[in-house]
């Protein structure tokens, strides 16, 4: 059992899992959604949707497993104005990182690199 709040949100930093419901509106997650370590998007998208994460750094494993992907988009941005944000692969998971004014796909390996699979 935690003794504080502030061992709640460490629980949730590392382990936590919470799904977040798509259809077309953009949303905003709430302090109870981006302090969880792990994020899966579901639900049946009938237009684009962007989701916005706080201006506060953090990682994050993402899976987007929304169905017509091939007709539209989820995109990740942060609050910030001007920042740059990404598409959200569907399928599978992947890494993230925020440093509160970007965000940024983790752990892809270098561009031009060579994998022999």
């Amino acid at each position: 059992m935690p003794t504080n709040a502030n061992a709640d949100i460490i629980d949730a930093s590392f382990g936590g899992l919470t799904t977040v419901a798509l259809t077309n509106s953009p949303v905003t997650l709430s302090a109870a959604q981006y302090k969880n370590n792990f994020i899966t998007f579901s639900g049946a998208l009938s237009g684009n949707c962007a989701i916005t994460f706080p201006a506060v750094g953090s990682f994050y494993t993402i899976q987007n497993l929304t169905t017509n992907t091939s007709a539209f988009l989820v995109t990740l941005q942060t609050t910030a104005a001007g920042s740059q944000l990404i598409g959200c692969p569907p399928g599978e998971p992947f890494d993230i990182m925020t440093d509160g004014t970007n965000i940024k796909f983790r752990n892809l390996g270098r561009v031009g690199s060579y994998m022999d699979l």
